[in-house]
């Protein structure tokens, strides 16, 4: 690890805690190598985010790590069979990137679990990924206005109301495995926004590293129903594995990431 700006007692403590975590969250968002002054240069975020997805990788054959995602599968069967939900695995076709633009010391960003760490896609996200879908394709499937509201709900102010179904987060079924990725953008001073720089053919591209989940990591998908309609719930987790294989999820989907197989 790089110097850490920090006293010597804290850095030692800091170095310490880096070393024991099993948390990825904390690795990416804490436990950062920052030089002095608090930044990483040349390929320093390259290195750091190499050794970042090898470490993580390494604990796939971890025994307590495997049974960690093993309970919280059995706990979200469990909630769902009590709210007579739908559940289905499925894994993306190609690598999956949730979150690449939220800020991170790495430049690029992924979102991860508060408590677990590990990469997951928010139920907000697949709630409005399906909605888009039925909306899109509500002539082409035949679907009814009246079952849209149903499923999500309405904001109308004179008649608002909450959707029967509820989407729940989508967390993987095993330790899921990462990949690097890069993105190598042709115009840096351009994007940077630089005085009086264009888009020109001299300019060095400089390459952008970024953690990927790799393809075919199974994620249990969820949905519950807020008042027990089976019906709706149905026609929502349908509409889900649809939109999933047909519009993807995340980033870069124009480029084959996000889509999804079951």
């Amino acid at each position: 690890m790089a110097d850490i700006p920090l006293p010597a007692d804290t850095a030692r403590v800091y170095r310490a805690a880096g070393r024991q975590c099993r948390n990825f969250g904390l690795l990416f968002d804490r436990f950062v190598p920052y030089g002095p002054g608090w930044v990483m240069e040349g390929n320093q975020k390259s290195e750091a985010a190499k050794s970042l997805v090898s470490t993580v990788n390494g604990w796939r054959t971890d025994s307590a790590y495997k049974e960690m995602f093993t309970s919280l599968r059995a706990r979200q069967e469990a909630v769902m069979k009590d709210q007579q939900g739908a559940s289905f695995v499925a894994s993306p076709e190609w690598r999956l990137v949730i979150g690449l633009g939220r800020d991170s010391a790495f430049e690029t960003g992924l979102t991860l679990h508060r408590v677990y760490g590990c990469p997951y896609i928010p139920g907000s996200a697949l709630k409005g990924m399906t909605r888009a879908w039925a909306t899109a394709m509500q002539e082409d499937e035949g679907i009814k206005a009246a079952d849209i509201q149903k499923v999500f709900g309405s904001d109308n102010v004179e008649k608002p109301g909450a959707g029967e179904v509820v989407f729940y987060d989508a967390l993987p079924t095993t330790p899921p495995e990462l990949e690097l990725d890069m993105m190598n953008p042709h115009y840096p001073d351009y994007y940077q926004a630089i005085a009086n720089a264009y888009p020109t053919d001299w300019q060095s591209p400089i390459p952008v590293y970024f953690i990927t989940v790799a393809a075919k990591t199974q994620f249990l998908i969820s949905v519950g129903a807020r008042r027990g309609e089976t019906d709706t719930v149905e026609n929502a987790a349908e509409w889900l594995k649809k939109a999933l294989e047909q519009m993807g999820i995340g980033g870069k989907t124009t480029s084959g990431y996000g889509y999804w197989s079951f």
